[in-house]
């Protein structure tokens, strides 16, 4: 995958291709997401916020969401690094509820766990730990937290960064290592120095 291997020739040819075919097809709704998709690509790789208008389009689509399906979420995963976690804040509660009460599909739940943590991501990048603790702590109780030990793992690394909590870290990379979750062993690297 693209943003997994950090190959930027790749990314660029795919952003031109997306960025063409979302132009020539202006109502297709899945060019506008993969073209979307590939410029998160590139704006969390450089770890930058997208333009104003970027940001005021991306929370516009959102805000006409009523029921979330695999589609929004998926594109909603991709996003969280181009605008301020803030901004995303009243999505991720209404995407929240909406699998609290069980409408989500089996497919959005999964996707939903990327969410989670591309959004934690999102935040600490952001140094918005407010955020993060905020998030963590909504999720403490929920069954998509308590089913899935790599999210868990990912929470408690990210209390460990947030708090500058390096036994929580330490735990993190403890269960990663045991798991043999190398991939995963190697984006927490990326944040600790």
């Amino acid at each position: 995958m693209i943003d997994h291997n950090n190959d930027g020739v790749m990314l660029d040819k795919l952003y031109v291709l997306t960025q063409s075919q979302s132009r020539s097809q202006p109502d297709s709704l899945l060019n506008r997401h993969l073209f979307l998709m590939t410029k998160a690509t590139k704006y969390h790789l450089k770890k930058q916020l997208a333009p104003h208008a970027i940001q005021d389009e991306l929370v516009d689509y959102f805000f006409d969401i009523e029921n979330w399906q695999y589609y929004d979420i998926l594109l909603f995963s991709r996003i969280v690094y181009m605008v301020p976690v803030n901004r995303l804040s009243p999505y991720i509660k209404d995407i929240l509820n909406q699998y609290r009460q069980h409408e989500l599909s089996t497919h959005s739940e999964r996707t939903l766990k990327k969410v989670i943590n591309n959004l934690l991501e999102a935040s600490v990048v952001q140094n918005n730990y407010t955020f993060t603790q905020h998030l963590i702590n909504q999720l403490k109780s929920m069954a998509i937290l308590t089913d899935d030990l790599a999210l868990q793992t990912w929470l408690l690394f990210w209390q460990g960064v947030i708090l500058s909590d390096n036994t929580l870290i330490a735990n993190a990379y403890q269960v990663t290592s045991i798991l043999h979750q190398k991939s995963m062993l190697k984006r927490f690297n990326k944040f600790i120095p």
